[in-house]
């Protein structure tokens, strides 16, 4: 009786294209313990499903700064999915910092989070805070779908994430040298670390576009109803807002929820101007 022949092929399997997830991953307030992991899971699943494989932007396969790993990792993925939900500090920054190297991501959050103003413009995915499964399934679909078409979009020279919408050109690189010391990456860390600083003071210089008047007339339609809702959820009377300070950034923080009057307004300062001017004073 023939012997069973063993496999031989010794051959290297392809590895699997990267995507980079950056996401929280301690317990947050207002979370149930082990949310994350299970966000996680369910973000990994969704990038496996299209044939890629997810990790974390700072895991490596060997042992190495952290830091390092992390600015490798954000500049090198072909793809990223960011998850903003909760708007941890290290997530907004690696996603800033992403932006910055104008490459392909993908933002998800969940339902409770309000966008943040500077990144409001860039479509995000939500999906319930609550992890409902029929919802989730219906999220996972939409990810995959979104993560492929961003890839094929990405190959066209005109393909901007951010930055070239705002005519800004000049996109940060990092430079390649031979035999990189870790002393020279914690330098170019510092580095980039003060330039995404600040672009988060002063964001792609969007403070200088203005709305068009048709643009704040539309602001103002939209906001309208925000402050009508906000008064209904509240209830409360448009004056007594004017006379409450916290009631006041309340009602901004509430209109600046909606993204459509974001993108309408241009920026925060705007935004809070047409809504001072729509409040009713009596």
């Amino acid at each position: 009786m023939a012997s069973a022949q063993k496999n031989t092929d010794t051959s290297p399997k392809e590895e699997l294209t990267k995507c980079g997830i950056i996401m929280p991953i301690s317990d947050t307030p207002g979370y149930p313990a082990g949310h994350w992991a299970d966000v996680r899971q369910i973000i990994s699943d969704s990038i496996a499903s299209i044939g890629l494989s997810p990790c974390l932007v700072s895991e490596a396969n060997e042992t190495q700064i952290i830091h390092k790993t992390i600015v490798h990792n954000l500049y090198q993925n072909e793809i990223i999915v960011c998850d903003v939900s909760s708007k941890n500090s290290n997530v907004m920054f690696e996603l800033g910092m992403r932006l910055a190297f104008d490459k392909p991501v993908v933002i998800v959050k969940d339902d409770t989070t309000a966008y943040s103003f500077d990144t409001s413009p860039i479509e995000h995915i939500n999906y319930p805070k609550e992890l409902r499964h029929p919802k989730i399934e219906e999220f996972k679909k939409e990810l995959s779908k979104k993560i492929q078409v961003t890839i094929e979009a990405a190959k066209k020279s005109s393909y901007s994430t951010f930055l070239k919408h705002f005519a800004i050109v000049d996109v940060a690189k990092l430079p390649m040298y031979e035999g990189t010391s870790s002393q020279l990456l914690l330098e170019k860390i510092d580095n980039l670390s003060s330039q995404v600083a600040a672009l988060r003071r002063n964001p792609i210089n969007t403070r200088r576009i203005e709305p068009s008047p048709e643009e704040e007339k539309a602001a103002k339609d939209l906001i309208r109803t925000m402050i009508d809702r906000f008064c209904d959820e509240y209830r409360v009377k448009e004056p007594q807002i004017l006379s409450n300070k916290d009631l006041t950034m309340e009602l901004y923080d509430y209109v600046e929820r909606n993204s459509e009057i974001c993108m309408l307004c241009k920026n925060r300062n705007n935004l809070e101007k047409f809504v001072y001017d729509s409040l009713i004073p009596f």
